[in-house]
């Protein structure tokens, strides 16, 4: 190696090593802030957190620990912010490197609704990952509702694609709560080319009525009917859930809530060998029926899009569509 070389290399580690050192700095100033003042100066430390520090594992534990913080930061007549949900806003943004210390912290935090927002973060990890998955799994069943929706939903995020994984969500679809059960089917939708198993249980959800809200939906405040929701994952089976034919065709009726009607006749239309024209004429049907509505009220463009080319007859229903009011 030459001289100059040499000074090259020597320059370049000097400064990393700066670099690392900085970090590490800035880290550990962070970190006394989070862990001692007043709720407003912890609140302020919180927003202040420089993007570079977020990967820091020690950082992303006392940001959960201050789940546990219900102190008053700001107060208007809307309500109050506290410390604990400017710290959860914060741990959304975490890198996925860093979500993984939310889950040491687990044990240290004091209410169900701290776990709840912790898992929320978890659910951003976004790929498999076995530690995680293992200590998720025993909150899916706990007591309080919202916090085994939001494990379920973590869980999600970091489980396998597997036949295991299909056959644990399985099990988790016998929760008698219609939203956990909503957020299982979320799950199954992610692996629906393996899901042969649980169509049965699946099966089942068409006979039930409960309702379930969404936050984001195309009814906005309306609630969503769980038996649609179970109708479309059914749609993306296709001929393995021929069982639910019956089940399906009754709930076209007129009866039934207009999406759970659509989701049906999606389903008929994947399931069987060709869309059933009375299924696709239904579909074409339903798409135009919010026409003079100002704002999206039913799924009839995303269900003719899950059938794609074989739903080429209701070419002028959508060219229609494209006048809808909103």
């Amino acid at each position: 190696m030459n001289t100059y070389a040499a000074i090259v290399l020597l320059t370049t580690v000097v400064f990393l090593c700066d670099h690392v050192v900085a970090q590490d700095t800035e880290a550990s100033k962070s970190l006394a802030t989070l862990k001692a003042g007043s709720a407003r100066d912890i609140a302020s430390a919180i927003s202040s957190l420089p993007k570079d520090t977020l990967d820091q594992p020690e950082i992303a534990r006392q940001l959960t620990l201050l789940l546990n913080d219900e102190r008053t930061v700001v107060e208007c007549i809307m309500g109050r912010e506290t410390v604990s949900e400017r710290a959860w806003f914060k741990l959304l943004d975490l890198p996925p490197t860093a979500v993984r210390s939310i889950l040491t912290e687990l044990p240290q935090l004091e209410t169900d609704l701290a776990r709840a927002k912790a898992f929320e973060a978890v659910s951003r990890i976004g790929r498999p990952d076995r530690g995680a998955y293992e200590k998720t799994l025993p909150f899916c069943t706990h007591d309080d509702v919202y916090l085994r929706s939001r494990a379920i939903s973590a869980l999600n995020a970091v489980a396998d694609d597997d036949d295991e994984s299909v056959l644990q969500f399985g099990k988790l679809l016998l929760d008698p709560d219609p939203m956990v059960k909503w957020t299982v089917l979320d799950a199954l939708d992610q692996r629906s080319k393996r899901i042969g198993p649980v169509i049965p249980r699946i099966i089942e959800l068409l006979d039930d009525d409960s309702d379930v809200y969404i936050a984001i939906s195309n009814h906005f405040s309306l609630p969503e009917k769980l038996r649609g929701r179970a109708a479309r994952l059914l749609a993306k089976t296709g001929p393995d859930a021929s069982d639910a034919m019956p089940k399906l065709e009754f709930l076209t009726g007129p009866d039934y809530n207009k999406n759970v009607r659509i989701w049906s006749a999606t389903a008929i239309c994947k399931i069987a060998e060709s869309p059933p024209p009375e299924a696709l004429d239904l579909l074409g049907q339903l798409l135009l029926d919010d026409m003079d509505c100002e704002f999206v009220q039913n799924d009839g463009p995303e269900a003719i899009a899950e059938i794609g080319p074989s739903a080429r007859r209701l070419l002028d229903s959508l060219e229609r569509a494209k006048k809808h009011a909103s």
